[in-house]
């Protein structure tokens, strides 16, 4: 495994999503930070995933031209202190992400986890399938992440949507080109739905989801010439409206009740993954939070 070295953001951790601070009363929707990379297999990095997003979130403009409003305004937001995750292996920290998520929920506001490594959005759904029942997880990533085991552990970011699958029953997977033949057979087997890149049939997506859906979004899921910042790339990836498009459509026929963006593992000096990410998470809470 290789690390590309701590960015200068992580070094001063950003207390906010676009330097802007609902209280936690008041606050409709939550991000969670997960400075977490303790389960990825190649190149790590993802636990400055997290700073990244928040300190670049501040270059974007709070007014929406697609959805002619600003989210920031119809969505008060509340950032958490970035989570201490323990080091005593991804199951733990998993347990931790549950908690959190679980803590969220009870609230009654909208839990949106950035990481990290993909590991932890077990814990995230399991947290969420306890609390809403009849949950899809719609996932959107390169990797079909479905080994029930990898590197001698059942948690990790080859393992999450297994995971996912037995807290839910229900799986619909978009993106994926980087499967090995276990994987397959198990989708397969299971009747899972998965769009394979570059093909997004947006309305026959929706389709094979349920009322209720928990978003997950690895961010290897776009093609590397836009998202070059991820610990495991991908050549033939979506783009941008591509996905966007997708979770437009989904706000507005489903509701999305939690969601999660992973693996970023931010460049030194470039900006724009960072930003990507950024946006793709404001751009979440207001097909959430503010359907029409």
């Amino acid at each position: 495994m290789t690390d590309r070295g701590a960015p200068p953001a992580a070094v001063r951790f950003p207390r906010t999503f676009f330097g802007d601070q609902a209280s936690w009363k008041r606050a409709k929707a939550v991000v969670i930070p997960a400075p977490y990379d303790a389960a990825v297999s190649f190149r790590s990095g993802a636990r400055y995933g997290p700073a990244a997003l928040l300190e670049d979130s501040v270059s974007i403009e709070w007014y929406d031209l697609e959805l002619g409003l600003n989210i920031a305004e119809r969505v008060p937001l509340h950032t958490l202190d970035p989570l201490e995750l323990p080091v005593s292996g991804p199951a733990d920290a998993v347990a931790v992400i549950e908690r959190e998520v679980a803590r969220v929920l009870t609230a009654k506001k909208f839990p949106l986890l950035v990481g990290g490594d993909h590991s932890l959005t077990a814990g995230a759904v399991r947290a969420v399938a306890a609390k809403h029942r009849h949950l899809t997880v719609m996932h959107l990533d390169a990797h079909g992440d479905l080994r029930d085991e990898y590197q001698h552990s059942s948690f990790s970011h080859a393992t999450c949507m297994r995971r996912a699958y037995e807290a839910t029953g229900r799986l619909v997977q978009v993106g994926i080109r980087d499967v090995e033949e276990e994987q397959v057979a198990f989708q397969q087997r299971h009747r899972i739905p998965v769009f394979a890149a570059p093909n997004v049939p947006v309305q026959k997506i929706i389709a094979a989801c349920g009322p209720k859906v928990y978003v997950t979004v690895d961010v290897d899921v776009f093609d590397p010439s836009i998202m070059p910042a991820t610990g495991t790339p991908v050549p033939g990836g979506l783009g941008w409206y591509d996905v966007i498009g997708l979770l437009r459509a989904l706000g507005k026929s489903r509701r999305i009740v939690a969601a999660d963006i992973m693996e970023l593992a931010p460049i030194p000096g470039l900006a724009a993954p960072n930003v990507l990410a950024a946006r793709l998470a404001y751009k979440m809470l207001g097909y959430a939070l503010l359907r029409r």
